[in-house]
């Protein structure tokens, strides 16, 4: 009878015990998952992208769930394509808690000091600065943070608002 008791003590402390470690993982991974989101920001709130290059100068506005382009404050607006735009939207997937501070890091050898583009989306603004010597990577800062992505948006945006319309 005694061996009975303890043996249901044990499997209830054990039972609690699995209970816990699994509350504390799941509240773990939820905290993980929280700081890889970008900013905390959801891509489907940004209404405007306003993209500036020393060549051009655009935005893409959002009406209806569809982008447009809109280039040199023209009125006219011409449909976009959304897998372009979703690359410019990606952007903010850097997380927040990573890269570097920007105060950490020399912006002149980076080319942040002097940025090649500059993209706003919302109230996020993001500066390009200089690729890294294989041309593959690129740095970027956003808010205080600086973060060295992968070479895709910016030959895109410097393509110009050309890239992102829409075939006619």
């Amino acid at each position: 009878m005694i061996k009975q008791r303890l043996t249901r003590i044990i499997i209830v402390l054990l039972a609690v015990q699995v209970a816990l470690a699994a509350y504390f993982y799941t509240d773990h991974t939820a905290n993980q998952a929280q700081a890889q989101r970008a900013w905390r920001i959801d891509p489907d709130t940004i209404e405007t992208i306003e993209v500036t290059t020393s060549t051009f100068e655009y935005r893409f506005i959002k009406q209806s769930d569809r982008w447009f382009t809109v280039q040199n404050n023209e009125q006219s607006t011409t449909p976009a394509n959304t897998d372009r735009v979703s690359a410019i939207l990606s952007l903010l997937s850097a997380p927040e808690n990573g890269g570097y501070n920007s105060d950490d890091v020399n912006l002149d050898a980076t080319g942040l000091s002097s940025p090649t583009a500059t993209v706003t989306l919302g109230d996020y603004r993001v500066t390009f600065g200089s690729a890294t010597d294989d041309q593959q990577r690129r740095y970027i800062r956003i808010q205080d943070r600086v973060y060295l992505i992968n070479e895709l948006v910016f030959p895109l945006i410097n393509t110009g608002p050309a890239a992102f319309n829409l075939p006619q």
